[in-house]
């Protein structure tokens, strides 16, 4: 959930499950699920990138 100066994940699961199409491709460039992250207003996109993020333990 985006909260203005950081983002927080709302579930937390220990191990999130992850549904997104294609996961081996987010596992091998992460720094893209923080530019989602950086350039989306959506609820939605941030919630999806706070999971593949989560999955990789990078929060």
């Amino acid at each position: 959930m985006k909260t203005g100066i950081c983002w927080q994940l709302k579930n937390n699961d220990p191990e999130p499950n992850r549904t997104e199409a294609y996961p081996e491709l987010w596992d091998q460039k992460p720094e893209l699920a923080f530019n989602l992250l950086q350039q989306s207003l959506c609820e939605l996109v941030h919630e999806f990138a706070c999971k593949i993020q989560a999955a990789l333990g990078i929060v």
